[in-house]
């Protein structure tokens, strides 16, 4: 008998692992589209503040969490800080019904809802990948604040189509603000609280002097730098010494956690 010739076994098509360029394509695009709008939310989250923007925010919040992806982020990244932040903002929704400063407990919760929103869309839709593009937003937004709370005490060339705006979209202080003499040593800001725009001015400095150390191209590094002075600028002339103390502290911290060889350079940085 003769024997049958074994049939050769056909190798399985390799799959290729390469990712296909109209998906790599697609989740930069959508990248970019989120960093973008967060970034303009929060700049109108920190600017207009009216009942009307918190819910708006709030609505887009709860609609940010549809889906299973989302839902599956924000579980994940529940935490104690989250969970603090949750239960500061359902407290402080609370006290603001039967507080005896009334409407001014209203209108301080307002800016607390946008803020939570804010978290609750960055929880549920940011990503790992996000981050630094997300930096880069903060900084830039709190440098242009810095530019319309000095311009607001000086010229008004900026602040002054900036107010105009703001009250399209129904926020009528800053036109109040506006027509108001500058009359302090200091500059007050557009929040008209020379404490509260210096830490976040604060905020805005150290986070560009991270990104200042960390850019590598030297486009980036001199923007950084550019931003930082922005804000350096506003934190300087606001003279708040509790926003100054605490500015220094965080300096302090800077130094600490940093490694050893990094300290007298970056000491240089700061001064």
């Amino acid at each position: 008998m003769k024997r049958k010739r074994p049939v050769p076994v056909q190798a399985a098509p390799q799959i290729a692992a390469t990712v296909e360029p109209s998906v790599t394509a697609e989740k930069q695009c959508y990248d970019r589209l989120f960093v973008a709008f967060f970034t303009t939310t929060l700049f109108f989250a920190m600017t207009v503040q009216t009942k009307i923007a918190a819910v708006i925010l709030a609505c887009i919040a709860i609609v940010s969490l549809i889906g299973r992806g989302p839902l599956s982020n924000f579980r994940q990244r529940l935490s104690v800080p989250t969970l603090g932040l949750l239960l500061f903002a359902l407290v402080g929704g609370c006290a603001g019904l039967y507080s005896n400063f009334g409407n001014y407990a209203l209108k301080e919760y307002v800016k607390l809802l946008a803020s939570f929103s804010l978290v609750i869309i960055l929880l549920a839709r940011g990503k790992k990948c996000h981050v630094r593009a997300l930096l880069w937003g903060f900084v830039f937004i709190c440098a242009i604040i810095s530019l319309l709370s000095v311009d607001m005490d000086g010229s008004q060339i900026l602040y002054a189509p900036f107010a105009r705006l703001m009250e399209l979209l129904g926020n009528g202080e800053y036109v109040t603000l506006l027509e108001k003499q500058a009359t302090y040593a200091r500059i007050r800001g557009i929040y008209n609280d020379a404490n509260v725009t210096a830490n976040i001015f604060a905020l805005g400095t150290i986070v560009a002097v991270y990104l200042a150390l960390d850019s590598k191209e030297f486009q980036k590094k001199l923007f950084a730098q550019i931003l930082l002075g922005m804000s350096m600028m506003g934190f300087v002339l606001s003279l708040s010494r509790g926003g100054i103390l605490c500015f220094a502290l965080a300096l302090i911290c800077y130094l600490l956690v940093s490694g050893k060889e990094q300290r007298v350079p970056l000491f240089f940085f700061f001064f």
